[in-house]
């Protein structure tokens, strides 16, 4: 397999055998007479489909699919030709696009990016390795898809900390927005509680190859830092958000406090005032 690098890659000859794409879609429930590859039930439960339609070999488009993942299955004796593996995987054209890496397993060669994988090699050892690919593509696409619902809580993150130390009154239209913002990121911890573990161990029911081949995705993808500073990113956006939510409320029970012992006062001096008067007309009257 000729060295992957994200520039053009000039296309095979006409003669080559056109490559075949099968797309594996995520979905919460199989559609009637699905073909169901993988059964998954955490961090929720969902089937990794295999689509009937046989889309096009198409260039990367970004945001990278989480829903699915587009495979290809060749053997060395009648593989099309390595440029146009190589012209399938080349990243879109963004900045934080990663490019493809390559696996070495029993039987069998895995070339991988977001979305998109090719398994070279013999059938029974890419048909294993598939259903590895495919747990790995899935909880990689629910960690992705973790990090895109953070991304616009950090990004208004900066301009909510006055909040979280300047409280005041002329700020009440901002407190219900916080709240807000304090439960979603109390769901995404709780997705982020389910989903980490489940990188530590691959499914006992997948093979030795499928498992090592989850194994090195998760190494050489850099999974355990990912999810080192997603969670990081986390408890910086929940101390802030949570501190800003307490000194609201506590600034809203200082205000009521207050409101409530002037009022009690007030009925005191009214009750004063009206004992005052009836000890007046009792002495008026003697």
């Amino acid at each position: 397999m000729p060295a992957l690098h994200p520039e053009v890659v000039e296309s095979a000859s006409p003669s080559a055998k056109p490559l075949t794409v099968t797309r594996y879609q995520f979905a919460p429930t199989p559609p009637a007479g699905a073909e169901v590859m993988r059964h998954f039930v955490r961090p929720h439960p969902a089937y990794a489909i295999k689509d009937l339609a046989t889309p096009p070999p198409t260039p990367a488009s970004w945001p990278e699919p989480i829903d699915f993942l587009e495979v290809i299955r060749v053997n060395r004796v009648t593989a099309a030709s390595d440029a146009d593996v190589v012209q399938w995987l080349v990243p879109p054209t963004h900045p934080a696009a990663p490019l493809p890496i390559e696996i070495e397993l029993e039987g069998c060669t895995l070339l991988w990016r977001p979305g998109r994988a090719v398994l070279t090699g013999q059938d029974k050892a890419t048909r294993e390795a598939l259903a590895g690919l495919l747990e790995f593509a899935f909880l990689e696409g629910e960690l992705r898809r973790l990090d895109a619902h953070l991304s616009p809580i950090e990004s208004a993150a900066p301009a909510d900390v006055r909040f979280a130390y300047q409280v005041r009154q002329e700020h009440s239209d901002a407190w219900p927005r916080l709240g807000t913002v304090m439960e979603t990121l109390a769901g995404l911890r709780l997705r982020y509680a389910r989903l980490e573990p489940l990188f530590d161990r691959p499914a006992d029911s997948l093979s030795k190859t499928a498992r090592r081949a989850f194994a090195r995705l998760c190494a050489r993808t850099g999974v355990a830092d990912r999810l080192e500073g997603v969670t990081n990113r986390m408890e910086a956006c929940e101390d802030l958000y949570e501190g800003a939510v307490d000194r609201a409320a506590d600034y809203r029970w200082y205000r009521r406090g207050n409101r409530l012992e002037v009022t009690i006062v007030i009925l005191l001096l009214i009750e004063a005032v009206l004992m005052a008067g009836e000890l007046l007309r009792g002495h008026l009257g003697d």
